[in-house]
């Protein structure tokens, strides 16, 4: 206890030496009077004025307690609440000018101490520090775009979907029940990436009439984006901040670091060694609707009596009440009736012109989308390219569905069922160019008949007919720049 007695009688004659001093008293006179001014103007806002003034409040009393405290009983701790009165003072003058823990001083904190050990690493170890700003510069970068290439790729996939829809309330249920999948499992930089690439892209878009609902949909995942982001940074408007970004990247390093070197692994061998129990084999999806013996309905019927069932004007409770019928017969019926019956909503939606079809058609093939892809994963590529082709020529796979789609003797062939009602778009040099989930671009080459429909035949997008390279490098940047030019050819067609 010797070096703990020292250090107490050290810290009062430095106390003592304090009190000598005078700036000590003028301090504690400012925050007093900083404390007055605060209890009786309260905050700028004045719908925020009781905290600032509580604050402010319940500085003077500490002053004040604080100031009889250290003369009547002990001087150490009366030093301590003064301490505590002054620091209160301050933040009543914060408050008094709108300054708060949420909107300022928390996205601030990280920052501020990465500058601060930047700059003393610099005073130190000058070299060290720079190399290591350079690396963690380069491995910020390369982070981030990473993820923006990831983001880019499911907004490229999603704006496609959306833009070949014709019904708001089907193109907002889908992006709904998109974002409602994708967030749970999506870290801050995935977020923060989302709501930075989805606003920019919403304001890209025209303000068309038939594309609305896309431009729509990006703006609502913005939104839906931003505000995940702030309930997760605790920060309002965290997605427009620069230091938001900052605070990401840095637990983003820490994650990896932690997961680089081995000791998350360890912990849960650790874990599981410890909680170890013996292995459940649980019954499949497949397996329990098999065993139950549950009459599945066919699939077409079952299609048209929940279009039939529907209102002509659908409301989102309408749209919640089919998803929670859908989920129960799927669950009673298995994976495999699940998958039939998705796929022939498709097929009924595809094969009616969009000026005949019935918005019920799009909202019931979304929602039964939408369950097959909480429970089984993402649709089939196949409607993907579907819909790139649909964009660029309607005409001509118009009352047509695809079967199929494979690349065959480095070919992308895809197969349709329907005669296309017009073959004149490919005749006025109309290119069509898809791409693939591999960023392989595929141009459109030729078209053959067969006794069920039409096949259509892509090359590697570049290469000429006569001669294919054996390899193909995929465009970079292929997937902007066509969304831009299918919207802008869009735009200029509902202007007409």
């Amino acid at each position: 206890m010797e070096p703990v007695a020292k250090w107490f009688l050290g810290f009062e004659g430095y106390l003592t030496n304090l009190r000598a001093t005078e700036w000590v008293g003028v301090g504690v006179l400012l925050c007093t009077v900083t404390a007055l001014w605060t209890s009786v103007r309260g905050s700028r806002p004045r719908w925020d004025g009781p905290s600032a003034r509580a604050v402010g409040l319940s500085s003077l009393a500490t002053i004040l307690f604080a100031i009889w405290f250290g003369v009547s009983i002990h001087l150490l701790i009366g030093a301590v609440i003064l301490a505590v009165g002054c620091g209160l003072s301050f933040w009543s003058l914060l408050l008094r000018f709108g300054v708060s823990w949420r909107e300022h001083i928390r996205p601030g904190i990280t920052p501020a101490l990465i500058a601060i050990a930047f700059l003393v690493g610099l005073w130190l170890a000058p070299r060290i520090a720079a190399v290591a700003l350079v690396v963690l510069g380069l491995w910020a970068r390369r982070t981030i775009r990473t993820t923006v290439g990831c983001i880019d790729r499911e907004l490229d996939t999603l704006s496609i979907r959306t833009l070949a829809l014709t019904n708001h309330e089907a193109a907002s249920y889908l992006t709904n029940a998109w974002f409602q999948r994708f967030a749970p499992h999506a870290s801050n930089l995935t977020l923060l990436a989302l709501a930075s690439e989805a606003r920019s892209r919403s304001k890209a878009f025209p303000r068309a009439r038939r594309i609305v609902q896309a431009s729509d949909a990006l703006h609502r995942l913005a939104t839906f984006a931003e505000e995940a982001v702030d309930q997760r940074l605790r920060t309002d408007r965290a997605a427009t901040r620069t230091t938001s970004w900052i605070r990401v990247m840095t637990l983003e390093l820490g994650r990896q670091l932690l997961y680089g070197s081995g000791i998350a692994w360890l912990f849960s061998f650790a874990a599981d060694l410890v909680l170890a129990v013996p292995p459940v084999t649980q019954e499949s999806w497949a397996d329990r609707a098999r065993r139950e013996g549950a009459n599945a309905p066919d699939a077409e019927g079952y299609v048209l009596a929940l279009i039939a069932d529907l209102p002509p004007v659908v409301h989102v409770a309408d749209i919640d009440a089919l998803r929670d019928r859908v989920t129960r017969d799927a669950d009673s019926a298995g994976p495999d009736w699940l998958t039939q019956v998705a796929t022939r909503a498709e097929c009924l939606r595809e094969e009616v012109p969009n000026l005949d079809r019935d918005v019920r058609m799009e909202i019931v093939a979304e929602v039964l989308w939408g369950v097959y892809e909480s429970a089984l994963g993402s649709r089939p590529v196949r409607y993907h390219l579907y819909d790139q082709v649909r964009l660029q020529t309607p005409e001509l796979v118009q009352r047509s569905s695809v079967r199929d789609v494979r690349v065959q003797a480095e070919s992308l062939v895809m197969q349709l069922d329907g005669m296309p009602r017009a073959f004149d778009e490919l005749g006025r040099g109309n290119m069509v160019i898809v791409q693939t989930p591999d960023d392989i671009t595929w141009s459109f080459r030729r078209l053959e008949t067969t006794d069920t429909g039409v096949v259509l035949m892509f090359a590697p997008h570049g290469s000429s007919p006569s001669s294919r390279p054996a390899t193909t490098k995929p465009a970079r940047s292929f997937t902007r720049r066509r969304t831009k030019e299918v919207t802008t050819a869009l735009a200029a067609a509902a202007s007409q």
